[in-house]
C-alpha cells in the first residue's frame, strides 16, 4: 500500500493533471480592482479616471519623459543629428527641452499638483 502511494505522489509531482499556469498569464491584482473614480492630477490629462485609465495614462507620460531625457543627453553629448533632426532644428529642439528639464515640466512629474502661484 505505501508503495502504491509513493509512486502515486511521484506521478502527481512529476506529471500534474492540471497543466500550471504561467504568473504572467495571470491577472495583476489592479485589474481586479473595482473601477473607482481616482483623481490624476497631471499636465496632460487631468481629471477623474478609473484606475486602469490612470496607471496607463502615467505609463504613457512616463515613458515620454523618458524618451525626453535621452534626447536630452544626446543634445548635451553632440549626437543628436543621428537621431533624426536635422543640424539647424537641434540648437533649438535642444534648448526647449533644458528649458522645460530645469522647470521640471514633463520630466517624471506626472504625480505633482500643478503649480497656480501663490495667493
Amino acid at each position: 500500500m505505501r508503495r502504491n502511494f509513493l509512486w502515486l505522489w511521484l506521478a502527481l509531482i512529476f506529471f500534474p493533471v492540471f497543466p500550471a499556469v504561467a504568473q504572467s498569464d495571470l491577472p495583476p491584482l489592479l485589474y481586479a480592482a473595482p473601477s473607482l473614480p481616482y483623481e490624476v492630477l497631471t499636465p496632460v490629462g487631468a481629471g477623474k479616471k478609473t484606475i486602469l485609465e490612470a496607471r496607463e495614462q502615467l505609463q504613457r507620460e512616463a515613458a515620454k519623459a523618458q524618451a525626453e531625457a535621452v534626447i536630452l543627453l544626446g543634445c548635451e553629448a553632440g549626437g543628436i543629428a543621428r537621431n533624426g533632426l536635422s543640424w539647424s532644428h537641434k540648437d533649438s529642439y535642444c534648448r526647449g527641452l533644458a528649458i522645460r528639464s530645469r522647470s521640471g515640466a514633463g520630466f517624471g512629474n506626472a504625480l505633482r499638483p500643478p503649480d497656480f502661484g501663490k495667493h
